[in-house]
């Protein structure tokens, strides 16, 4: 893991968390703050030989789900409410 010097962004490799382990696919994150804003950043890196096509990528999220204390007018004009089945 590298935290840059401000403070400001964390960067790591993940590629433990890729399967199957070993293989020639190498993945880093990256999570900056850009003032009151966040982001995630991801690099994939092929080693190998072949030319792969990266199909799909699922990556957990969070989100703003802190109900507590809002009114019921106030959740949906402030917090994240993902359905994962649309």
């Amino acid at each position: 893991m590298r935290i840059d010097p401000s403070g400001r962004s964390v960067e790591a490799d993940v590629s433990g968390c890729l399967l199957p382990a070993g293989g020639p696919l190498g993945l880093r994150r990256r999570v900056a703050v850009h003032g009151r804003e966040a982001s995630v950043e991801w690099t994939v890196t092929n080693t190998g030989s072949v030319e792969l096509s990266l199909g799909a990528f699922g990556a957990a999220m969070p989100f703003n789900q802190m109900f507590t204390g809002r009114t019921l007018s106030a959740v949906p004009a402030t917090c994240s409410n993902p359905n994962p089945n649309p």
